[in-house]
């Protein structure tokens, strides 16, 4: 029980005695292990709370552990992956390398393949001409050949039919051409040829008819120098005073410088057998000259036959048809061209 008398009482307590009167307290010891069994339980509530979130938190650790490790597989893996897709990349570039590398080579050899082709059927086209040129030349000189009584037994009017020649004053060297009076022989003099210069000489014939058929025969003498150039011409009348080259005129060589037959266009003309320097003989061989403007044909043979010049005239290049020979050369020489016949049909 509270005491009125008893020292050290609070003043509240002193207001309130009443109240506390009826308030049984308890000692001590009682209040310590009151006190320790809260703090004890709060203790172990504490530690449980902590176990609990160590644990919690280990847990999740462990679930992080282990994602990372699922993380780690899946990235090794998509490493994997990208390096074999750096090597397919690889591949493929090589490959599209190769490939453009193939393109290109087969490009190329379709470049060449269409040249090649190009080319084959030229070479076709001037076959065919020349197969064409062939078989007129054949056809000719088989009937010239089977025929040769017939011209043989030529009215003596056609023997005798005049031609006559003239010389050109091409470069002023008809001063320098004889012509004899019976029109059999023309010599082409060495004067102008003196000062080592070329040396062109021209003669041309009185004017011709077109549909008549010309054979001439013809021997020369280049005195043992059988490469110089002699030529046969069927000349236009406007360029008579000019020269009577292959560009303007329908042309046919026995030789030139180098011993070698020729034509004006090698496209249009056929040749057969050795060239003519290589066995010709001075005032022995014979060369015949036949041609009909007309019907295109115009050729050059010798009278044994070893070697055949055939020529696909050219219409266009001729209004007034002559007939002209060339003598040119570069060595100071003369030459002499002698007419055995001329026979027009």
């Amino acid at each position: 029980m509270f005491k009125a008398n008893q020292k050290g009482n609070w003043e509240a307590i002193e207001k309130n005695k009443a109240i506390f009167n009826g308030i049984q307290f308890l000692d001590s010891s009682k209040i310590f292990n009151i006190v320790f069994n809260i703090r004890t339980q709060k203790l172990y509530i504490f530690d449980d709370n902590i176990n609990s979130s160590i644990t919690y938190y280990l847990d999740i650790s462990v679930q992080n552990v282990y994602r990372f490790g699922a993380y780690f597989d899946d990235i090794q893996g998509m490493s994997a992956e990208i390096a074999e897709l750096r090597v397919q990349n690889n591949q493929q570039k090589t490959l599209q390398t190769k490939l453009s590398e193939k393109s290109q080579e087969l490009e190329k050899l379709l470049k060449k393949q269409n040249a090649a082709s190009q080319n084959q059927q030229s070479l076709n086209d001037q076959v065919e001409t020349l197969k064409e040129t062939q078989k007129k030349s054949d056809k000719f000189i088989l009937d010239l050949f089977s025929s040769k009584e017939k011209y043989e037994e030529v009215d003596d009017l056609l023997k005798n039919k005049e031609i006559t020649f003239e010389a050109s004053k091409f470069k002023e060297n008809d001063k320098n051409i004889h012509i004899s009076k019976d029109q059999k022989t023309i010599n082409f003099s060495k004067t102008a040829s003196s000062q080592k210069k070329i040396n062109f000489q021209q003669v041309y014939t009185n004017l011709l008819q077109k549909n008549l058929t010309y054979h001439i025969k013809i021997k020369v003498n280049l005195n043992k120098k059988n490469k110089q150039s002699v030529e046969f011409a069927l000349v236009e009348d406007k360029q008579k005073n000019k020269c009577f080259n292959i560009y303007s005129q329908n042309l046919v060589a026995i030789s030139n410088n180098n011993g070698q037959y020729g034509a004006s266009v090698l496209q249009r003309a056929l040749f057969k057998g050795q060239y003519f320097s290589e066995f010709m003989q001075d005032n022995v061989t014979i060369f015949n000259v036949v041609f009909n403007f007309d019907k295109q044909f115009f050729y050059l043979y010798d009278d044994e036959g070893k070697s055949v010049i055939a020529y696909d005239v050219d219409k266009a290049k001729i209004q007034d048809l002559r007939f002209g020979i060339r003598f040119w050369d570069e060595q100071g020489q003369e030459a002499t061209i002698q007419i055995e016949s001329f026979v027009a049909y």
